[in-house]
C-alpha cells in the first residue's frame, strides 16, 4: 500500500505539492519584503549621507569665507607670512580641515600646507574648477579611493577678486557615521529573514497536515479505482467499483462501470479478432521475407568475374602494334612506315613521288598467341562464370529460403587458387599489391567448385579494393582437423570493432555514402557467409583499425551430395550503332576503356572523361550527342553532375544516360530527365536505347 513515504505515491506528490506552493508563495512574499526594505535602506541611506555632506560642506563654506575675508589685506600687499600663518590657525582650530591654499587668480599656490607645492601653477581638474567658481561652493573631490569636500571662497578687495581660498574638509566622520547606519540597517534585515524562516517553517508543518488530510481525501477514491483497473487488466470484468465521496468521483465510478460492461462485450470480439490479425500477420510477414530475400544480395557479386571480363581485353589489345599503312592515290602503290607511333607522314609516294597519300593502319601481334588463346579461356570462363553467378542472385531466395542446392564434387585446391591467381592478378598488379598463396599440398574437398571460387574471389577483390599501394595480401588455405580453413588477409585500412558485426549483413558497409573512396554494394560478404554456411561451414572476421583485416572461413573437407538447377541465360548479340559522338564519364579508366572499344566498334565516335569535375566544361566546349554517366564516383555524385548538366540550358538537351548497378537512384535521374541505363551494360541494350534517342534528335 502506497504511503507518504514512498516517493512514487500519489499522497506524497500530493502533500509536496501543497507544501512547495506555500514554500513558494511565502518565499515570494518574504522576497517582496525584504527587497522593498533593502530600497528603503538604501534611500535612507542616501538621504542621510547627502545631509551630512551639506552639513560639512556648509561648515566649510563658512570656514572658507571667514578665511577669506581675513586674508583680504595680506593677499594685496602679499604678505605671505600672515596667510600661512592664518591657514595654519584655521587647521589647528578645526581638526576636520586636511589642508588649506592660497590661490591667486592664475591658479599660482601663494600659500600652501605642502610646502613642495608653494609658488607652483596647479593645473589639475579640481584646481581649475576653484579657479572658475565665482561664489562660495563646497566640491566634492577623491584622492587614494578617500572622498572629501573643498570649500572655495573667492577673495574680494576693492569689488575686484585677487584669488581663492581652498579648504579641504575631511568626511571621515560621515563615512563612519554611514557605516555605522549600515549595519544597523543590515541586522534589521537579518532579524527580519530569521522571523520570514520561523513563519515558513510554520505554515509548511501547516501545509503538511492540510496536504496530508486533502491527498487522504482524493488517494483513496482513486485507490479504489486504480484497483478496478488492475481487476480489468487480469480479464476479472465481474466485479463492478463502488466509490463514496464527492461527486465527481462518484461519477467516476459510474463512468468506470460502464466502461468495464462495455470492455467485457467487447472482449470476445476482440479474442476472436487477435486470431484473425495473427494468421493475417504471418503471411504479411512472409511477404516481407520475401521481398527482402529478393532485393538482397544481387549486384555486387557481379562485379568480381566483371573484373576480369574488363581487364582481360586491355590486356590482350596492349599486345599489339600498330603501323601506318600508306596508299598512293595516283599510282596504287601500297607501303608502311617503319615508325610504329605512326606520327612520320611522308610527302610522296615513294614510286611516282606524287602527294596522293591516303593513311591506313596495320595491326600486328607482339605478344605469345599462345598466351592470348590462354586468357581468350579465362575470358570465356569468366563470362560463363559470371552468367551463372547472375542467375544464382537473381533467385537469391532459394538461398534465403534453403532451397538452393550445390553442384558437390571433389575439388583440387590448388586448382581453384590458381583459377582465382589467373583472374585476381592483373588486378593486383595493376594496383602494386603482391598475392602471396600458401595452401596445404594436395589439399582437396567436397565442395561446389563455383561458390567456392565465387566466395574467395569476392574475399580477394575486397582486399584488393580496401589495401593501398603497395601493400600485400596472403591467401591461406591449412587443415584443421576434419576441415580446410581458407583465410584471405590484408594489409588496409581494418575495420572498427563495432562495425564487425553489420559487415555480413546484406546492403551494410562501414562507409555508405555515395562518394565514398572504395566501391561494393554491401552483398558480397552476406553472399559469401550464406554459401559458406550452405557447405555447412562458417564465416568470421579479426580485424582492426590501421592492422588490417583477416576473413577467415572454415568447410568441412566432406559433405552430402546435392545438385543445383543448371539454368543458363543466353548472351545477347551486339547492335549496330548510329554515328554519333557519345561522351562516357566514369572514374574507372578501365570501364572507359571497354566503354569505347564496344561503342566505337558500332560506329559510334567516343569521348572519354575520368574527371567528373571537369565535365561542365567539357560539354560546354564541345557538346556531345549522347552521354553516358556513371553514378557511383569520388568527389562528386554522378547525380549532381546530371543536375547541374539539366539546369544549364546550353546542355538541358543532350540525352543523358546514367549507368548504375543498382536502383536507388532510378526515380531521381527519370525525374531529372535521363535515362536509366542498368550496369553492366550490353552494346545490344546501348545500341538500341541510342537508336531511339538519335531518332528523336533528327526528329526535333
Amino acid at each position: 500500500m502506497p504511503t507518504i513515504a514512498s516517493p512514487n505515491s500519489l499522497r506524497f506528490k500530493l502533500v509536496l505539492m501543497v507544501i512547495s506552493l506555500v514554500v513558494v508563495v511565502v518565499a515570494l512574499i518574504s522576497a517582496y519584503f525584504l527587497v522593498k526594505h533593502q530600497g528603503d535602506l538604501r534611500e535612507a541611506m542616501a538621504s542621510r549621507t547627502q545631509a551630512m555632506k551639506t552639513e560639512v560642506g556648509k561648515k566649510g563654506i563658512a570656514l572658507a569665507g571667514n578665511v577669506a575675508m581675513a586674508s583680504e589685506r595680506a593677499i594685496a600687499v602679499l604678505d605671505y607670512l600672515f596667510l600661512t600663518e592664518v591657514l595654519t590657525t584655521t587647521m589647528k582650530n578645526d581638526d576636520g580641515v586636511l589642508y588649506g591654499i592660497v590661490m591667486d587668480n592664475e591658479r599660482r599656490a601663494l600659500v600652501h600646507t605642502d610646502p613642495a607645492l608653494a609658488g607652483t601653477i596647479l593645473d589639475a581638474d579640481k584646481d581649475k574648477s576653484a579657479a572658475a567658481a565665482g561664489d562660495a561652493v563646497a566640491l566634492e573631490h577623491e584622492k587614494d579611493g578617500q572622498h572629501y569636500l573643498e570649500a572655495v571662497a573667492p577673495i574680494h578687495v576693492g569689488g575686484k577678486r585677487w584669488g581663492t581660498i581652498r579648504l579641504g574638509m575631511s568626511l571621515e566622520r560621515v563615512e563612519a557615521e554611514i557605516a555605522s547606519y549600515e549595519r544597523e540597517g543590515q541586522r534589521q534585515i537579518t532579524n527580519s529573514i530569521v522571523a520570514v524562516l520561523l513563519v515558513a517553517l510554520l505554515l509548511i508543518i501547516v501545509a503538511s497536515i492540510v496536504g496530508a488530510t486533502v491527498a487522504t481525501q482524493v488517494v483513496k477514491p482513486l485507490r479504489l479505482l486504480l484497483a478496478g483497473v488492475n481487476r480489468i487488466r487480469e480479464g476479472n470484468f465481474d466485479v463492478s467499483v463502488d466509490v463514496r465521496g464527492s461527486a465527481e468521483f462518484v461519477n467516476l465510478a459510474v463512468g468506470f462501470n460502464a466502461m468495464r460492461e462495455t470492455i467485457r462485450e467487447r472482449d470476445a470480439r476482440l479474442r476472436q479478432n487477435v486470431e484473425d490479425l495473427r494468421i493475417a500477420f504471418e503471411k504479411a510477414e512472409e511477404a516481407s521475407r520475401l521481398k527482402s530475400q529478393f532485393l538482397a544480395n544481387i549486384s555486387h557479386e557481379l562485379r568480381t568475374p566483371l573484373n576480369a571480363i574488363v581487364n582481360v581485353p586491355v590486356t590482350l589489345l596492349s599486345e599489339y602494334s600498330v603501323f601506318a599503312v600508306w596508299t598512293c592515290a595516283a599510282c596504287g602503290g601500297v607501303f608502311q612506315s617503319d615508325d610504329p607511333t605512326g606520327k612520320e607522314t611522308p610527302e610522296a609516294c615513294p614510286d611516282c613521288g606524287k602527294p596522293a597519300l591516303s593513311r591506313g593502319e596495320k595491326v600486328f601481334l607482339v605478344g605469345d598467341p599462345g598466351q592470348h588463346r590462354h586468357f581468350l579461356n579465362r575470358l570465356r570462363q569468366q563470362a560463363r562464370h559470371l552468367l551463372n553467378v547472375v542467375n544464382d542472385l537473381l533467385d537469391f531466395s532459394k538461398v534465403e529460403a534453403k532451397r538452393m542446392q550445390l553442384n558437390l564434387a571433389e575439388v583440387d585446391v590448388a586448382a581453384v587458387l590458381r583459377d582465382l591467381a589467373e583472374t585476381v592478378d592483373v588486378l593486383a598488379h595493376e594496383k602494386g599489391l603482391e598475392i602471396v598463396y600458401t595452401s596445404e599440398p594436395g589439399a582437396t574437398l567436397v565442395a561446389d567448385p563455383l561458390r567456392l571460387t565465387q566466395v574467395l574471389m569476392n574475399l580477394v577483390g575486397n582486399a584488393i579494393k580496401f589495401t593501398p599501394k603497395g601493400g600485400r595480401i596472403d591467401v591461406r588455405v591449412e587443415r584443421q582437423g576434419d576441415k580446410l580453413r581458407f583465410s584471405v588477409a590484408d594489409s588496409g585500412i581494418g575495420i572498427p570493432k563495432d562495425k564487425h558485426a553489420i559487415v555480413f549483413e546484406s546492403f551494410r558497409q562501414v562507409d555508405g555514402s555515395h562518394t565514398r573512396a572504395h566501391g561494393g554494394t554491401g552483398l558480397g560478404l552476406a553472399i559469401a557467409k550464406q554459401l559458406v554456411e550452405m557447405h555447412k561451414g562458417r564465416m568470421w572476421l579479426e580485424s582492426e583499425v590501421g592492422k588490417g583485416s583477416t576473413f577467415v572461413f572454415e568447410i568441412p573437407v566432406s559433405a552430402d551430395d546435392a545438385v543445383a538447377d543448371d539454368d543458363t541465360v543466353s548472351a545477347n548479340a551486339d547492335a549496330g550503332g548510329a554515328k554519333v559522338r557519345v561522351m562516357v564519364i566514369d572514374d574507372n579508366e578501365v570501364h572507359l576503356e571497354v566503354a569505347r572499344i564496344v561503342l566505337e566498334k558500332r560506329g559510334f565516335v567516343t569521348e572519354l572523361v575520368s574527371k567528373p569535375a571537369e565535365v561542365l566544361e567539357r560539354v560546354k566546349g564541345s557538346p556531345p550527342d549522347l552521354i553516358i554517366l556513371d553514378v557511383m564516383m569520388p568527389e562528386v555524385s554522378g547525380v549532381a553532375i546530371l543536375k547541374r548538366l539539366k539546369e544549364n540550358p546550353d546542355t538541358a538537351t543532350i540525352p543523358v544516360f546514367v549507368a548504375s548497378a543498382y536502383d536507388a537512384h532510378r526515380e531521381r535521374v527519370e525525374e531529372l530527365g535521363a535515362i536509366w541505363l542498368p550496369k553492366p551494360w550490353n552494346a545490344q541494350t546501348v545500341a538500341q536505347l541510342f537508336s531511339t534517342a538519335v531518332s528523336e534528335i533528327e526528329a526535333s
